[in-house]
């Protein structure tokens, strides 16, 4: 029998323990009982393995385990531990022991599942393998309904229910829908094979594509299911343990495709469409949210060659070298593959933010040749406000405002002059000023110009694309036009304040704004919440009751 490469296995499986491998006979026997002692030996170096207790903590494991209760709250289980002894401050240490050898289970650090002890581990799993075994899920491709569930669950009240259901979440078992709670992916129960999406797939022809690649060191259970179940809101009913295709909207102009290689241990998230950077820019969220559960993940981003004098290519850039390589103002970057020089913002056009100038750019062209062009225009449009709100995302007052310059001697230095800041509600189509309030004198800008500068390009960027497609009354307001050259002018006044907004700037507008209304009425502008993107809108009473349900 040829041996196996156990140095290469190690080197790709980091957590193999050993220092060699074991040859067994299932005919014979032999190296079993070899086999036998080294797991054993292995299992004593496990935590807690022959760890000393106190006498107090045994009695109180024994207390716990004559009990006949199946579950009990994490105050009764205090109550036996101090009964036998158990200091108060040693409670929750001896939990989590008992939790990890398996006594019981209690996730002390999981909001859902903190205040409810399982005292019989057993009982759990045997309701979950009625969920995996259920041939209803098996049938749907592993979604599972409430409906189900509670079928499935007849025998567990309503609040012991949630809790099981909290519990596969917990164990990688069961991912909900974002855009339905009722709805769960069971992993297990997820075919393994694809369903036949290629037709539909190819049926895209010669639409634009974007693809980006991670190569990561290691790929863990929940990628790509937790993201599967995440964006279930876009199903095409045609998904897998590795994959799903999904659709923008019922008219399928733009497809998402996203799949993982575990052997490879590599995922692939393609668009293609006619305007696929906004959708992109959705799904690629939801990855990199999906790879944030994940800490010291090491991730390798990378990004196809266009192509070179209308050839294809089959080289690769490293995405965040290109980052560095746009952050550095550099041009052009050499492709590895035909060693001919491609531009940097042309490979990250629609993917970085920084590459807005050329995406206003394409909208104007769009603009000029309007046959067929109202979804790219609005595709485009939409990535622009989508990366606005990102940038301002967990800002905890508005953040939509144009400047104007209040008539002043001339005499008066630049940055002195008062300056009028005007709010402005977010309804998506509709941007429009306050109508009550939300208006504000300031009162020399030179002292809060760090806290309105980072702002302004990206204010300017996005109401000049209002403008170009004349969204609303503010499309086609003229003042707004010499609003925002006011805003250009401002911004060359001070040229060492860059565009990024971090939280300090972010602190510096809330209390620049506080400062300016004290009430916090800010022109009755409210923060709304947005399904499904659970988006943030700063909105005006009477566009907020369109979100209330």
């Amino acid at each position: 029998m040829a041996a196996l490469p156990f140095v290469d296995f190690k080197q790709k499986y980091h957590k193999i323990i050993g220092d060699k491998p074991y040859k067994v006979s299932n005919k014979t026997g032999a190296g079993i009982d070899e086999v036998r002692q080294a797991i054993a030996e292995a299992a004593a170096k496990l935590p807690l393995m022959g760890e000393k207790w106190p006498i107090h903590w045994l009695e109180a494991a024994n207390a716990i385990r004559a009990k006949t209760d199946k579950s009990m709250i994490q105050k009764q289980l205090d109550q036996i531990m101090t009964a036998q002894g158990v200091a108060q401050n040693h409670c929750l240490i001896l939990a989590k022991w008992l939790h990890e050898l398996g006594e019981l289970l209690y996730f002390h650090d999981n909001d859902d599942l903190k205040n409810v002890v399982i005292l019989k581990p057993q009982w759990v799993t045997e309701h979950i393998s009625l969920i995996l075994t259920s041939q209803q899920v098996l049938d749907k491709q592993g979604i599972l309904t409430l409906a189900q569930r509670d079928r499935l669950w007849s025998d567990l009240e309503h609040p012991m229910r949630e809790h099981f259901s909290n519990l596969m979440a917990q164990f990688d078992l069961s991912y909900p829908a974002l855009d339905d709670r009722h709805t769960h992916f069971i992993v297990e129960c997820l075919p393994s094979d694809p369903p036949d999406y290629q037709t539909t797939w190819d049926n895209m022809g010669r639409a634009k594509e974007i693809r980006m690649t991670y190569e990561l060191n290691m790929l863990p259970p929940g990628i790509p299911t937790w993201f599967i179940a995440r964006a279930h809101r876009f199903t095409t009913h045609k998904h897998w343990r590795y994959g799903a295709l999904l659709a923008e909207n019922a008219a399928q102009h733009n497809l998402g495709l996203v799949r993982a290689f575990p052997e490879d241990r590599r995922l692939e998230l393609i668009v293609r469409g006619n305007a696929p950077h906004y959708f992109f820019d959705i799904l690629r969220d939801g990855l990199e949210l999906t790879l944030q559960r994940f800490p010291g993940l090491d991730i390798k981003r990378t990004i196809p060659c266009p192509g070179h004098h209308g050839q294809p290519c089959s080289g690769e850039f490293n995405y965040e070298q290109l980052e560095k390589a746009m952050q550095k103002e550099v041009l052009e970057i050499q492709c590895q593959e035909a060693l001919e020089m491609v531009s940097v913002s042309q490979l990250l056009f629609g993917l970085d933010w920084r590459t807005k100038d050329a995406v206003l750019q394409k909208i104007e062209e769009l603009k000029q040749d309007m046959t067929g062009a109202d979804e790219n225009i609005n595709n485009f449009f939409n990535w622009i406000q989508g990366h606005f709100r990102k940038q301002h995302a967990e800002l905890q007052c508005p953040y939509a405002f144009t400047l104007s310059q209040q008539p002043v001697n001339w005499w008066r230095p630049f940055a002195a002059r008062q300056v009028i800041l005007q709010l402005y509600c977010q309804q998506p189509g509709h941007w429009h000023k306050t109508e009550k309030g939300g208006c504000y004198h300031i009162y020399e800008l030179d002292k809060c110009s760090h806290f309105i500068a980072p702002h302004l390009s990206k204010l300017i960027m996005l109401f000049n694309a209002i403008i170009t497609l004349g969204i609303g009354t503010v499309g086609h307001d003229t003042q707004l036009k010499h609003d925002l050259d006011f805003m250009s002018e401002l911004k060359q006044k001070f040229p060492n304040i860059d565009d990024h907004v971090d939280d300090a700037t972010k602190r510096g507008l809330c209390r620049l704004l506080r400062d300016l209304d004290p009430s916090d009425s800010w022109g009755g502008l409210k923060a709304v919440h947005v399904k499904p993107q659970d988006d943030v809108l700063w909105l005006c009473e009477k566009h907020a009751k369109e979100y209330k349900s």
